[in-house]
């Protein structure tokens, strides 16, 4: 994937410090940085609310106050992919730093739910990426310590039929862990916890309240359950 190593690196701080002093749980779901869930509708589009959510959490905690970014913009303009037929969290993130040098505000570029004609222009940018890189795979620790110390961490899942159902409780369902089935979704960790000794994810999807629990799912952690712990990014503003 696309990414800036360099950048991230120096800016790191996963130490053993930092591990050291990591919180048993987090959740960031009623924190003032945190836009309320939203919807993708009919249209593959979870990789551009996945890019989306950790940008407008980082420019509120960089600023002040909640600023709601446009996720039909990279639907319409991001040239690595094909709308709603799916894309990648880092090339969007790509296409906003380089490409179109940031963010357009939800309210100049409202979201559709479909393809359509290309029409940001730089007037429309609400915020801006510092720098952002693929995490390390499959080390919870450090994915939690990410989550503790950037805010949400986007990352790719597979999901199958069970997860359109889902209502509550621990997700653990084994048929997502299937090798031969490749990430389908795109979703948002936004904390972590533990209940009757079983490690989850607490994770933010794009299908609105009404899925899950008021649009959230907890999800095995620390296995790499439906890949989750897989393809895990961050970024900075």
């Amino acid at each position: 994937m696309q990414c800036d190593p360099c950048h991230w690196s120096r800016r790191s701080p996963l130490t053993q410090t930092t591990i050291r002093a990591l919180p048993k749980s987090l959740d960031y779901r009623a924190d003032n940085c945190l836009t309320p869930v939203k919807d993708q509708g009919q249209c593959g589009s979870s990789w551009a609310f996945a890019a989306i959510t950790p940008l407008e959490f980082n420019w509120c905690k960089k600023n002040g106050s909640l600023l709601a970014l446009s996720e039909q913009q990279l639907v319409d303009c991001e040239p690595y992919h094909n709308g709603c037929g799916g894309g990648w969290v880092t090339n969007a993130w790509n296409y906003l730093k380089y490409g179109s040098g940031g963010a357009a505000k939800q309210s100049l570029y409202t979201y559709t739910a479909t393809t359509t004609t290309c029409r940001f222009c730089s007037s429309m940018i609400g915020a801006q990426i510092s720098t952002y890189a693929d995490l390390p795979k499959l080390n919870a620790t450090k994915m939690q310590l990410a989550v503790f110390v950037f805010g949400p961490v986007p990352v790719a899942i597979t999901v199958t039929n069970s997860f359109f159902y889902y209502l509550g409780g621990i997700y653990n369902d084994v048929a997502c862990d299937n090798p031969a089935i490749g990430v389908n979704h795109a979703v948002v960790v936004v904390g972590y916890g533990t209940e009757n000794g079983i490690d989850y994810w607490i994770v933010r999807n794009s299908w609105g309240t009404g899925w899950g629990q008021w649009g959230y799912v907890f999800i095995q952690r620390g296995v790499n359950k439906c890949k989750i712990e897989q393809y895990p990014a961050g970024l900075l503003v």
